[in-house]
């Protein structure tokens, strides 16, 4: 049988083996030759990762070769899946180094015009940043964003000079106005506004990019692309840009809505054949605002108002119907129902002021409807008030859709028509 092997006996055998291990590194090392490197677990061969050098030139020149490690992979991608690993783990890599050696490294490729298609579809995320990208320079402008705004800006003032890429010009629009808020900033980014929405490659075929891009619009707000926005949205054969530009609109009459209602007032033409989507504009006003009170009430005194558009006013004023999505740059969240059920108790106020008014008399059946549905949708919210077992407080937000819990117990119908 054989004897067992005593501790010590290991301990010999195994100082023996650390002790060649290492000769034979020092050796390696002194003669020229590189110690092997093994590679982190997950992490793909094709990336080469940072090291820890120490200067500045090193560590970009290691980011430049994870740039270059996954350009090469991205290549040789077979799969969406694939490239999200691929862009995952550069991520990584770009994150751990300082910001200004990876905006570095980032600005040389994007100069280079070297590109790849990943497979990946484009998809805003939270807070604006880019769940998917479709190319390498969407991916490498949208992580420039994050890190380095005024890089970012500049590189985007370059992009914007010419209509290559809808999508780079989607990252590159959110940058530029993320950075910048001087008025001669402002002209500059509703001209190249209005060279994305009128320009007709994009236009007839437009990419995901293209159309979130729209809500750039938003943020900058004001009337002034009311006008591109409506031709877009009067079109019959253009189903996805009609879309974003009635969406676009929408919120816009939320965010900004004097200048909005003033132009789709001043020219009715604007929205020519889309009066009924005009009402639901129109439906957004805030009745408290001296302004916004002003506009519609020339609005529903005018003559030439059809009576399909009033009604269309009339089932859906106070319009508090929202859309929640995650966009490049701007947020609406739902308003809190405290401040819907306090706009609601001051509309119905002014409403039965219109009905005492000659110059509505025209109108008052349909005022009279407004006046019905709000004196129940008050009464609904006096009792989420009075109750002590609502399932939601009247402090916290939420959204209606066609029809929509008011404090999670009460329903009460918005009536509002699809656009």
């Amino acid at each position: 049988m054989p004897r067992p092997i005593q501790s010590n006996t290991l301990f010999g055998v195994a100082a023996i083996a650390i002790t060649v291990f290492l000769a034979s590194v020092l050796y390696l090392r002194r003669n020229g030759t590189p110690a092997p490197q093994v590679p982190s677990p997950g992490v793909s061969q094709n990336l080469r990762q940072p090291t820890s050098a120490t200067s500045s030139t090193d560590r970009q020149q290691d980011v430049l070769n994870s740039l270059h490690g996954a350009i090469q992979a991205l290549r040789k991608s077979g799969s969406a899946q694939s490239s999200r690993r691929i862009l995952s783990e550069l991520a990584a890599s770009l994150a751990a180094v300082p910001h200004e050696d990876a905006s570095t490294a980032i600005q040389e490729i994007l100069a280079s015009g070297i590109d790849v298609q990943t497979q990946i579809e484009f998809e805003v995320g939270e807070g604006g940043r880019l769940n998917g990208a479709n190319t390498l320079r969407v991916f490498l402008l949208d992580f420039l964003g994050q890190i380095d705004s005024q890089a970012a800006s500049e590189i985007a003032r370059t992009v914007l000079r010419k209509q290559v890429a809808p999508d780079e010009w989607a990252v590159c629009l959110r940058n530029f106005a993320r950075a910048n808020a001087s008025p001669d900033s402002r002209e500059f980014l509703l001209d190249r506004l209005r060279a994305l929405l009128g320009h007709q490659p994009w236009r007839h075929d437009p990419t995901k990019g293209y159309l979130e891009a729209f809500d750039v619009v938003v943020h900058l707000g004001s009337g002034q692309l009311v006008p591109d926005l409506t031709r877009l949205l009067l079109m019959t054969n253009n189903q996805a840009a009609a879309h974003a530009s009635y969406l676009a609109l929408d919120r816009l009459a939320i965010t900004d809505p004097i200048p909005v209602l003033a132009a789709l007032a001043d020219d009715p033409s604007l929205m020519q054949g889309r009066e009924i989507t005009r009402a639901s504009f129109f439906a957004r006003v805030d009745v408290s605002n001296p302004e916004q009170r002003r506009l519609v009430e020339e609005y529903l005194t005018n003559p030439s108002l059809q009576s399909e558009e009033l009604e269309a006013f009339a089932d859906s004023f106070p319009n508090e119907n929202y859309r929640i999505s995650q966009n490049l740059i701007t947020v609406t969240p739902p308003r809190p129902g405290s401040v819907i059920a306090q706009r609601d108790r001051e509309t119905v106020r002014v409403v039965e002021e219109w009905m005492r008014q000659e110059r509505f008399s025209g109108i008052r059946p349909h005022l009279e409807i407004i006046w019905k549905r709000l004196r129940e949708f008050t009464k609904q919210e006096a009792m989420c008030l009075k109750s002590s077992d609502v399932i939601m407080s009247l402090d916290e937000p939420f959204r209606y859709t066609s029809g929509a819990a008011l404090c999670g117990a009460l329903t009460s119908l918005r009536g509002v028509r699809p656009a």
